[in-house]
């Protein structure tokens, strides 16, 4: 009988349009290719729970913490957890519910392997209104007791351990085959950059469109034109720096792009804007799905938090201060005729390209995590409901 293991999240994973569901379906992949069972507990589960209706009404309130115990409810009561070998979590929100959730899992399957999955660490300091009020002090009471029933944690981040639990450490990759590589014709004139993201504050777009304001004489002479793609609580803030200082013929606001349109905006693009806030949420290393994507189209990237592409001497990399100064246009515009002057923007984009494929294709990196789940999880069917003493 071959391995099982269930993945629980409170994302669609249907909804092809976010960033987030496509990456959870890559993981999935890389253990179905291994022979490994997946089931799927995602958001499509929750309205089979019993509690759904009352919980759905909570989380309104307070967090998703209460959506994604229906997800528990439904693993416990519709899947035959003997059969299964691990669980792999995707965290969102905690609270004592999910604590007595994990707690029964492990009491009618001693030996399954429970792996919860932290996207961004620390996180505390990300969210602010009710979430920050009601969520985060009931998810620090229940994350106490997450080490007595978790056996990994898997983290994007440097710490060996979070929450007195052992960490799997690997860095954020992307499915390279779902993403084209940028053309690069440069039918356009100037210096183009863009940043596709969810906007929030700790983004920090608002330091380069200050850098444009600063200096704005050097933004003209140049042609730079930042592309700025999606959408968020901090788009307004931004469109009103934009209107302030006269930016509109160097700011454009794409909205939401997908596909062939989103295709089209890379395709003009030379420089891609990682997140240059993180600081202001707590954060000093990250390993970043958006500086993937840039990669994976073979862009240049500009970041504010230091990643995985610090240490690995890339020339196509440049890391910013990690402050609250506006970005310095001069120095962007040095980045971009070291890179491109006197060479093949064509050739740049396939080296990035495949430079990077090497270290962030999903398979190599969501590896450890494969070979953790081969090594360590029982692969017989649990027998006995008793715990051992």
């Amino acid at each position: 009988m071959g391995m099982k293991g269930v993945y629980l999240t409170t994302y669609d994973v249907k909804n092809q349009s976010d960033g987030v569901a496509k990456k959870i379906l890559s993981q999935i992949k890389c253990f179905q290719d291994v022979d490994i069972d997946m089931e799927i507990v995602d958001a499509n589960h929750m309205p089979i729970s019993k509690y759904f209706s009352w919980r759905k009404k909570m989380a309104k309130v307070f967090s998703t913490a209460y959506t994604t115990g229906c997800l528990y409810d439904y693993l416990i009561d519709k899947i035959d957890l003997k059969k299964i070998q691990f669980v792999y979590v995707r965290k969102g929100y905690c609270d004592m519910k999910q604590i007595r959730s994990l707690k029964k899992i492990k009491k009618i399957n001693p030996v399954i392997q429970i792996l919860m999955e932290i996207p961004t660490f620390p996180y505390d300091q990300e969210f602010g209104g009710r979430r920050k009020i009601l969520a985060i002090p009931r998810d620090k009471k229940a994350r106490m007791y997450l080490h007595k029933y978790v056996d990994k944690i898997v983290t994007y981040s440097n710490d060996k351990k979070i929450f007195g639990t052992p960490t799997l450490r690997i860095s954020n990759g992307i499915d390279y085959e779902r993403i084209s590589l940028k053309s690069s014709s440069c039918n356009h004139e100037g210096i183009h950059l863009i940043a596709v993201a969810f906007l929030d504050y700790w983004h920090g777009y608002d330091r380069l469109l200050l850098g444009m304001a600063k200096e704005q004489e050097l933004v003209r002479k140049n042609g730079l034109v930042f592309h700025l793609v999606g959408d968020g609580r901090a788009l307004a803030s931004y469109k009103q720096i934009v209107k302030e200082n006269k930016l509109e013929k160097h700011v454009m606001f794409h909205g939401r792009l997908y596909g062939e349109k989103l295709d089209a905006v890379y395709n003009e693009c030379d420089i891609g804007i990682d997140t240059l806030g993180r600081h202001r949420v707590g954060i000093s290393y990250n390993s970043t799905l958006k500086g993937k994507e840039y990669c994976a189209k073979g862009l240049p990237i500009i970041s504010g938090v230091t990643t995985e592409l610090d240490s690995m001497n890339c020339t196509y990399y440049y890391r910013v201060p990690a402050n609250d100064d506006p970005i310095s246009i001069k120095e962007i515009i040095q980045f971009y005729h070291r890179i491109y002057d006197g060479k093949d923007p064509k050739l740049i984009a396939k080296s990035i390209r495949e430079e990077s494929k090497k270290y962030f294709d999903f398979p190599n990196t969501f590896a450890p995590i494969v070979e953790y789940i081969k090594k360590n999880a029982v692969h017989e069917t649990f027998k006995s409901y008793e715990v051992p003493k």
